[in-house]
């Protein structure tokens, strides 16, 4: 799989169907990218906000040059660097827990949960075909780092997920990315672990989040503690871990707000925030940020990415009794 995050997999030099994929302007800023080669004089501008230049940038150009799929596989955070950071930050007893690594509630268990429930089986559908009862429904699909939408009456697509939505919605979701056919009220889509919900709006399925957990599924760990506690959380959930890597006492995440809208959005952890930085995609700090003990407030702008990297120390046990989740 591509990765986006490193210099050396985005081009200098693009074309017309570079310029399709939405968040590409953000990608290259993100990697120190403000001048690429194109056949056009212009200012290149994404969904973000974030642009590049070719020439003198005399043409404001949006992407997407052109509404398409682009295939894309959602990233898989390092679940066995999050197990390290677990036994580092509770003193684990002899015996296996499960862990939720969604920083939301899944499931019936509370944001980055560990406890000793047992775990759930998870859903085994790989192919969903059914009438939606819409003509020409609003489509909803996930391209790279964005939410695509179009209209109409057939449509075709390689995502994580669709949403079909009039007056009601239709969701269907994947933990990869699936083959998904529209044509006049009916829908086939053919993937792994396919889940399907019935939403009044599109938005309230909260398809990015679910597409998330199925990637990141539930696990067990080698760490039995007293009593169930949340590890860390994030809110609100429309951004979502893109990375989230653990070495050395400090937790390196890429989050993106998968949103329209500008948003503040706070991360908790069962421990003791030392140091908070925006950094670079290679971790390099760029700006401090504000403590406040063990969560921090992270400003993103509309379907903004950023990197944080905090310094944690673990809580004495009578703290860490206030964060059991029951």
């Amino acid at each position: 799989m591509m990765d986006f995050f490193k210099v050396e997999s985005l081009p200098d030099s693009v074309r017309d169907e570079d310029l399709d994929m939405e968040q590409l302007p953000q990608l290259l800023n993100l990697n120190g990218i403000r001048e690429i080669s194109w056949d056009k004089d212009a200012t290149i501008y994404g969904p973000d906000g974030s642009y590049v230049k070719s020439g003198n940038g005399r043409l404001i150009v949006m992407t997407p040059l052109h509404k398409r799929s682009i295939p894309w596989q959602l990233p898989r955070i390092d679940l066995n660097s999050i197990a390290e950071m677990i036994r580092f930050l509770i003193k684990c007893d002899e015996g296996c827990s499960l862990f939720n690594p969604s920083p939301w509630e899944r499931e019936g268990m509370s944001p980055g949960e560990i406890s000793d429930k047992g775990k759930t089986k998870e859903q085994e559908k790989r192919e969903i075909e059914l009438e939606v009862n819409m003509l020409n429904p609003r489509i909803y699909f996930m391209n790279p780092f964005f939410v695509e939408e179009v209209q109409g009456q057939n449509f075709k697509a390689t995502s994580h997920f669709v949403s079909l939505s009039s007056i009601m919605s239709t969701t269907i979701v994947s933990s990869k990315p699936a083959e998904i056919s529209f044509n006049e009220g009916h829908l086939k889509v053919t993937g792994d672990n396919l889940n399907i919900i019935e939403t009044k709006d599109w938005l309230q399925a909260k398809p990015v989040m679910r597409t998330w957990d199925l990637v990141n599924q539930t696990m067990e760990i080698d760490c039995k503690y007293r009593f169930p506690i949340s590890i860390y959380r994030l809110q609100p959930s429309c951004v979502v871990p893109l990375k989230m890597e653990y070495n050395n006492e400090s937790l390196w995440m890429i989050l993106e707000n998968f949103s329209n809208k500008p948003i503040i959005a706070t991360f908790f952890i069962a421990g003791r925030i030392m140091e908070a930085y925006i950094t670079n995609v290679n971790g390099d700090p760029l700006e401090r940020l504000n403590i406040d003990y063990d969560r921090i407030n992270i400003p993103i702008r509309r379907w903004g990415i950023i990197a944080v990297k905090i310094k944690i120390k673990a809580l004495p046990e009578i703290l860490l009794k206030k964060k059991a989740t029951r």
